[in-house]
């Protein structure tokens, strides 16, 4: 090899560095997303709320009155107006139907109001929180496929064409289960989890005749919550999804360069998983035999193994792999090998390879 094992697992993990970095740019927009719904949720119970809030707290017996006809009206009103403003048709449909059941025509109680307020708010974070882990995912892919072969080009020191990543492959691995579920399915779990517990605290409060402000508190401190909260698993989400997407594009990376073994690399320390500790290294302790592209397996002997997973991929590059190279990097009609300069930016690198694909392309329509 041209290189040694610790410098390809020390770029393998730089390149996880450079990826969860660019992930928590979209976490900050999801985070945002959750906190203006518990803002109008807020927003929505004061004003359901505001005759029936004193300095001793909340009377469970007047909690549960009706709404008038005309407070009903303007609330549901409300909401649907919301609600229309949603670009998921799918989503719009089922509020609306909700919203218009006829538990909701006439006057509802107060209890019910909350609810439905909830329910809306909270659903129509889905939507949001799939357009952006999405568009994180998509980042994702693209600078793990290209900077991995900008890795290894420049570390084995041939400058190989090699094809671009098509948007096909990238629409494959989105839309892929693993462990059971794509992406946005775990999102909509997320969400439905949230709604519930938010209508749990909001119900206890009420029923115990807790203070508004100590429900709010309490809501407040659900979403926040370090190891169980709202917040808490939409980070989850993303950092164990970026993961997945991260660790499958770069195989398909290794596969276009030719790789059929991988090394399974953990981050070694302190908060290391023992699963994650057992398969660090070249053999399959479960078989007992190599890892290779052809039998990885998401979740079983392939990156993530569970939530929250930090272990990535390092391609195994024998000589026989490194002689393949060498043959794609000589130029058939002079015979020269092309080589990658040791002190080539990525930037650089990546715009002389969109020129040559472009210069491809052209030849191609000739």
């Amino acid at each position: 090899m041209s290189r040694s094992e610790a410098y390809w697992a020390q770029r393998a993990l730089d390149r996880l560095t450079l990826v969860e970095r660019q992930s928590s740019e979209y976490f900050d927009q999801i985070s945002k997303i959750y906190t203006n719904a518990k803002l109008q949720i807020y927003a929505d119970i004061e004003q359901i709320l505001k005759n029936y809030v004193s300095a001793s707290g909340l009377a469970a017996d007047e909690a549960r009155e009706l709404l008038t006809v005309r407070e009903s009206q303007e609330f549901l009103t409300g909401l649907k107006q919301q609600v229309m403003e949603c670009d998921d048709p799918v989503i719009k449909r089922q509020l609306m139907a909700q919203l218009s059941a006829p538990a909701y025509r006439a006057r509802i109680s107060r209890l019910q109001a909350i609810e439905a307020s909830i329910d809306t708010n909270i659903k129509l974070i889905a939507p949001q929180e799939v357009a952006v882990l999405e568009g994180n995912l998509i980042a994702t892919a693209d600078l793990s496929y290209y900077r991995t072969m900008y890795d290894y080009q420049k570390g084995a020191g041939y400058g190989f064409s090699f094809a671009g990543l098509d948007q096909q492959s990238v629409e494959k691995v989105l839309g892929e289960k693993w462990a059971g579920k794509t992406f946005s399915s775990r999102v909509w779990t997320n969400v439905n989890t949230v709604s519930m517990r938010t209508k749990d605290i909001v119900q206890q409060n009420i029923m115990t005749g807790r203070s508004w402000r100590r429900c709010t508190q309490d809501i407040t401190e659900y979403v926040n919550t370090k190891h169980a909260g709202a917040l808490f698993a939409a980070e989850r989400l993303l950092r164990t999804e970026t993961n997945y997407v991260h660790n499958d594009i770069t195989a398909d990376a290794y596969k276009a360069m030719g790789v059929t073994k991988y090394k399974y690399l953990a981050t070694l320390d302190e908060r290391t998983s023992e699963m994650c500790r057992d398969h660090d290294g070249n053999i399959d302790p479960d078989t007992g035999e190599d890892y290779t592209l052809e039998n990885k397996k998401v979740g079983v002997n392939f990156p993530p193994l569970h939530p929250f997973c930090r272990s990535v991929t390092v391609a195994r590059l024998d000589a026989n792999i490194e002689a393949r190279l060498v043959r794609r990097a000589k130029d058939p009609i002079t015979g020269k090998i092309s080589t990658v300069p040791s002190n080539m930016t990525y930037r650089e690198w990546e715009a002389k390879n969109k020129a040559d694909a472009e210069e491809r392309a052209k030849e191609v329509k000739v």
